[in-house]
């Protein structure tokens, strides 16, 4: 099984997005990293004192919720169709 490192954008996406642009970023790392191996999500460096803690908390529980294996690819490329009109910082990425 290969082990992954996803980072979810410190400088950008958690301080600055909202928890869609959140989810977003991290439902695409596990879209894409996830179905062939193992893999760990995380913030690119740190999260600090300028995240939000809903993002921190978001990041988190889209993992804990989308990030079973096995990966229901379908089932996250739903959502992220769901939430794509709510994104700030991510809306021109998709």
């Amino acid at each position: 099984m290969a082990r992954l490192f996803g980072n979810i954008c410190c400088e950008v996406t958690l301080p600055l997005g909202n928890p869609h642009d959140v989810e977003d970023e991290t439902l695409e790392l596990i879209e894409r990293l996830g179905p062939h191996g193992g893999v760990f999500i995380g913030s690119s460096s740190e999260v600090h004192e300028l995240v939000p803690p809903e993002n921190a908390r978001k990041m988190y529980s889209t993992v804990h919720e989308y990030g079973v294996y096995p990966i229901d690819v379908e089932r996250i490329r739903k959502r992220r169709n769901e939430i794509k009109d709510r994104l700030k910082t991510r809306k021109n990425l998709n």
